[in-house]
């Protein structure tokens, strides 16, 4: 049997769009501002209960916090935070002190980073998705020959792939050789943090934008996996790039250790946001280097500055690679190949060499 016919296929779930670095800094931007909130919520109630009159002996907490009056959601959370409480500490006639409420709001901002890391890698690994399949379509408008590599990656993301799962930021990295090895020699900072001058090149061997977000890529998997916790195949895998990454916060920031959890003061939300983001423009730049209708971004024409306006460019238009456009507009001939062709190809080496 003949393989399917070779063309790049955008799967459910990946942004639709020819401009991945608009979506990744409006999303990306999503998450810092719910991070910013709620940590600003929780630090301000903070200072609120542990400011308090002194001379206050008879007003609760539950007072203090006005939960009667604050709505009935509020209401809901006191009732279950009290209910929760209850149970760990066996008192279930008791109340949540102010030393609980305070000691449980500093241990909650670690779940809203955790979170919140978990989110903003999610959302690079979705950039890199779409990003890939800006890649693979310049190369093929481009009507040079594509790589062994890359025809491989164009089938990985087809209907026809041999795995039903969507190339991840790991796969797609190996899949660009050239751009792996340069993201090895990019800096993961900006700027030394010690003397705050610009850095060009990795400050350690090892340690590089691409390491240091397949760091934090598989901290967020023990995050949904693992809860959190550092398992020894983590730590025998990072345990070595973690002590040179946290060497300039070593005050702040412990050393990794099994069978606990990774230590996130708010220094980690910043670093991590540095290192995705730097390697997100450099990534655009590469393909706005292949490509002169992918990858553009917006600017404000009055300060040159990074800006996100409602136009909206899809991946494929018209004048793109035609056989691509065909399979989203065509809806009987997609049937068709859909039917004639399991939706588990297992003959990509022959798909290659067609």
């Amino acid at each position: 049997m003949n393989p399917p016919p070779f063309f790049i296929a955008r799967p459910s779930g990946v942004w639709n769009t020819r401009s991945p670095l608009n979506n990744f800094v409006a999303e990306s931007n999503k998450v810092t501002i719910d991070y910013s909130v709620l940590t600003l919520a929780i630090s301000r109630t903070r200072y609120l209960i542990t400011h308090r009159d002194s001379n206050d002996k008879k007003t609760s907490v539950k007072k203090y916090l006005a939960t009667n009056s604050a709505g009935h959601v509020a209401g809901k959370a006191w009732d279950r935070y009290r209910g929760a409480k209850r149970v760990l500490t066996g008192q279930y006639e008791g109340q949540p002190s102010f030393t609980d409420l305070n000691k449980d709001l500093a241990t909650s901002i670690y779940a809203v980073r955790e979170n919140s890391i978990a989110r903003y890698s999610s959302k690079f690994e979705t950039f890199i998705q779409s990003w890939a399949l800006n890649m693979l379509l310049a190369h093929a408008e481009s009507g040079k020959d594509m790589p062994d590599e890359l025809k491989k990656l164009t089938y990985d993301f087809s209907p026809f792939r041999q795995r039903f799962i969507i190339p991840t930021v790991p796969i797609i990295f190996d899949s660009f050789k050239t751009i792996n090895s340069e993201l090895e020699k990019l800096p993961h900072i900006s700027t030394d943090p010690k003397t705050g001058e610009q850095v060009s090149e990795p400050i350690s061997t090892g340690l590089n934008a691409k390491s240091v977000i397949l760091f934090w890529r598989d901290f967020r998997n023990s995050i949904v996996h693992q809860d959190g916790l550092v398992t020894y195949a983590f730590y025998e895998k990072y345990n070595k790039l973690f002590e040179t990454l946290r060497l300039p916060y070593a005050e702040i920031l412990r050393p990794l250790e099994p069978g606990t959890r990774l230590q996130l003061p708010d220094i980690v939300f910043s670093a991590i946001t540095t290192t995705h983001s730097k390697t997100a423009f450099w990534l655009n730049e590469c393909l706005q280097a292949i490509s002169e209708t992918r990858g553009q971004i917006q600017l404000d024409e009055a300060n040159s500055q990074f800006s996100l306006s409602n136009s909206f460019m899809p991946l494929l238009v018209e004048g793109d690679h035609p056989i691509s456009l065909r399979w989203i507009k065509d809806a009987t001939w997609r049937n068709e190949l859909l039917i004639q062709f399991p939706r588990k190809w297992h003959t990509v080496s022959n798909s290659l060499n067609a």
